[in-house]
């Protein structure tokens, strides 16, 4: 067998290249990528750590089967005092073993290792525990509240004090366990949330918190949960869960040494992090390059000295996105293709814009339509081509909230799919299965009052802001109030429009117009149409199109391409840690 420290030096490179992808819906570094290897490095030292494959068995340890024996005559010495109650009954006879444990090892349940403490209505003021005071990363409680008995939530019930492990039933995937590592003052009671677990002398606090966050009893509690939305567990699958328990002198040695290799994990994280934190910078100033060029040739010189590094530079997904907001920056700054003197202006493009915006507003009649005024240069940053002129994007488009379900409220319980951001898939993808269903009533309301067509943009309003998008190519749809539907105008290249919105300053401007005062942030519509645009020609608004498509596919290639190197990583970590514990 891999000594622990053949798994850590041996296949370094395996746990700090194994990056996993997050959904792409974040804007924050944390949401991106998660740091597969060494979240399976961790998850591998507490697997081997309950399995007695951590730390060697030293014979002359007192077996667990003498400990189990201590335990019991405890419990009796306490229900005889009175200091805890008797016990529920959870036990059942266990079919099989879940693994093999060392000989001086045994199988129990966790309710044969510990006791609860009782409840109590809180009748002065206390410390209450939930699960928001948990500090999921250091198992500890963490800034909880003090209340006074008057303000007791019905949940605040269960007694606990210094060395009891609480558990939390509820969403047990998310790991809300902690140790009562001190006295609290006032007495400390905990949400009935949790499952509570005082351990019996001999039973280390410690070693029962890093079983509580193995594998193996991950792996139970999945099996057992019930539930969607709020997956649980009862007291009854909680207690009777098997339970290795091994001697009292191993339980110090599996601890300390976990403590060790997480310590370990910790600098492997940081280094890794930084590392990725560097190679963003680096990347970001590269390319920086790029949009400060004053000239075309100039530009041509920075991308080939970017080109000549390129299999350097873009190793990371972060950094081939880095890539793609440059590109279509430089796409509204007029750089990315060359300028055609022949081309109409964009004036005049916007002055036809505006008279057919006008007019389907009448055709339409759109209650309180508003067009924005023209915003002034200032407001892009920058200087634009002469060919080129600002806009607001109310005068190029028309934006519809296409529910108002304010003017028709029975829209529920029907055969239609209503889609909401909940059906956005990647950037350009539609999943409706998981919508919910309208009436063929409504379907026919909003097809009237919003006369979709093609070349429409979708673009989320609520919560995920962004993420802009056609219409799907479905027979028949409604959409929810979470989108705005943007219908250019015929003279503005609808292709054109969906890139200007996927531009992370567009979105960082919109950002900053939210309605953040609602329970969930809201974007309005009269905000929205205010956003500043730079509009080209109609002519160069294709080529600009054509010239971004042709480079996104390059990016996605490379994408791609380390995606499968990223899956290959991932999968051959997954083998690594299998075959540790085999």
């Amino acid at each position: 067998m891999a000594t622990v420290a053949d798994i850590l030096t041996k296949n370094l490179d395996i746990w700090t290249s194994a990056i996993e992808r997050r959904s792409t819906a974040g804007r924050g570094r944390s949401k991106k990528f998660s740091l597969y290897g060494i979240e399976k490095l961790r998850a591998l030292i507490l697997d081997l750590a309950v399995r007695g494959k951590l730390v060697p068995q030293d014979t002359s340890n007192e077996p667990a089967s003498a400990l189990f024996a201590q335990i019991k005559r405890e419990r009796k010495e306490l229900i005889a005092s009175g200091k805890i109650g008797k016990a529920r009954d959870f036990h059942r006879a266990l079919s099989a073993t879940p693994f093999e444990v060392p000989s001086n090892w045994i199988w129990i349940q966790i309710s044969d290792i510990g006791h609860d403490w009782g409840q109590k209505t809180p009748d002065a003021d206390f410390t209450y525990i939930d699960v928001g005071s948990i500090d999921q990363h250091l198992g500890r409680v963490d800034e909880p509240s003090v209340l006074d008995a008057q303000s007791a939530p019905s949940r605040a019930r269960k007694c606990v004090r210094e060395g009891t492990i609480i558990y939390s039933t509820v969403r047990p995937y998310l790991l809300n366990i902690a140790i009562i590592d001190r006295n609290f003052d006032p007495e400390p009671i905990a949400s009935t949330a949790f499952a509570v677990v005082h351990p019996f002398s001999g039973v280390i606090s410690s070693f029962v918190y890093r079983y509580l966050r193995s594998p193996p009893f991950v792996d139970y509690v999945e099996a057992c949960q019930t539930g969607i939305a709020y997956p649980a567990i009862n007291d009854k699958q909680f207690y009777s869960a098997p339970f290795p328990l091994p001697p009292v002198a191993e339980q110090h040695r599996i601890v300390a040494k976990v403590d060790e290799l997480m310590a370990l994990c910790d600098r492997l994280e940081a280094q890794t992090y930084d590392a990725i934190e560097a190679h963003e910078l680096l990347v970001g100033n590269l390319l920086a390059t790029l949009t400060r060029s004053q000239n075309a040739n100039e530009l041509a010189e920075n991308w080939a000295r970017i080109e000549t590094h390129f299999d350097t530079l873009f190793t990371t997904e972060a950094s081939i996105d880095q890539l793609k907001q440059t590109i279509l920056q430089l796409a509204v700054m007029g750089k990315l293709v060359p300028q055609d003197p022949n081309d109409e202006p964009a004036s005049e493009l916007l002055k036809r814009a505006l008279r057919e915006r006008m007019r389907q507003s009448k055709a339409r009649r759109i209650r309180g339509d508003f067009i924005p005024e023209t915003p002034s240069s200032s407001s892009l940053g920058g200087q634009l081509p002469d060919t080129w002129t600002t806009c607001a994007l109310g005068q190029i488009s028309i934006i519809t909230d296409p529910n108002p379900s304010h003017r028709y409220p029975d829209y529920k319980n029907g055969t239609v799919p209503i889609l909401s951001t909940q059906e956005f898939v990647d950037m350009d993808g539609w999943d409706p299965s998981s919508a919910k269903l309208t009436t063929t009533e409504f379907f026919e309301f909003q097809r009237e009052h919003c006369d979709f067509e093609d070349g429409d943009i979708v673009f989320a309003r609520k919560g995920r802001l962004g993420l802009p998008r056609f219409l799907p190519k479905l027979d028949s749809f409604t959409f929810s109030h979470t989108v705005f539907i943007i219908k250019p105008m015929p003279s503005i290249l609808p292709e054109f429009v969906l890139w200007l919105l996927r531009l992370d300053a567009t979105i960082d401007w919109l950002m900053n117009e939210m309605n953040k005062n609602t329970g969930v942030p809201t974007l309005g519509k009269a905000k929205t149409e205010r956003l500043p645009l730079a509009l080209p020609p109609f002519s160069e608004q294709k080529r600009i199109v054509s010239k971004i498509e042709d480079m996104f596919r390059m990016c996605d290639h490379l994408q791609n391409t380390l995606r499968n190197a990223r899956s290959l990583e991932v999968n051959l970590a997954f083998a690594v840690a299998s075959k540790a514990v085999a």
